[in-house]
């Protein structure tokens, strides 16, 4: 089944399950589901709207704004998604999330236990967490942006100039650090004032 043009969730559920639908847009108390050979494309996921990308699930071309949320598990599969600041996607365990960008003020990507992305862009103002269990690969880390590592593996990382990487644990790989001001901090523990959330929703 193919669903096009804009449909509007402001209910708890609408869902693709093994149909297409394009150009959803998800706003406060709205849930878009997707799994079991069901796709979305060209989703709009408004302040208080969530996507859930489960098994057998696609979502491709998703934009995720201020107070919105992505998640993706359990065989879902998450491609071309724009986190803008703000906006928060998390890749669960069993998720796969491939070229995201995450751009903006307070934008985030946390990769949870189980959970793996990659090819990543982190732009200035905003994150990606990688935490105990999650593995993130061919992240690049903009002018002003963070990667955290807490516990994770991270592989094939850029750092450019005025980013930072923060290790507190976990494995990084083939980390390269540009000039003027890129950073890789190293330490045994993640502070007590965390300057990350972890949402595991």
């Amino acid at each position: 089944d193919l669903v096009t043009g804009v449909q509007t969730c402001a209910l708890p559920i609408c869902g693709a399950d093994g149909g297409t639908a394009i150009s959803t847009t998800v706003n406060n108390g709205g849930t878009a589901q997707v799994s079991a050979g069901g796709a979305m494309s060209n989703t709009s996921v408004n302040s208080g709207g969530v996507q859930d990308v489960l098994s057998g699930g696609t979502a491709i071309s998703t934009t995720v704004n201020d107070g919105g949320t992505a998640q993706v598990s359990a065989g879902g599969t998450m491609s071309n998604t724009t986190v803008n600041g703000g906006g928060v996607q998390n890749v669960n365990y069993d998720g796969t999330a491939n070229y995201t960008t995450v751009s903006g003020s307070n934008a985030t990507q946390n990769v949870n236990s189980g959970g793996t992305a990659s090819i990543i862009t982190i732009d200035s103002g905003s994150m990606q967490v990688v935490f105990d269990g999650g593995s993130a690969d061919h992240t690049t880390v903009a002018t002003s942006g963070g990667q955290v590592v807490s516990g994770g593996r991270v592989t094939s990382t850029y750092v450019e100039s005025n980013a930072a990487q923060h290790v507190y644990g976990g494995t990084v790989i083939s980390t390269t650090l540009g000039e003027s001001g890129a950073c890789q901090n190293l330490s045994g523990a993640v502070p007590r004032e965390s300057p990350f959330p972890h949402t595991d929703a």
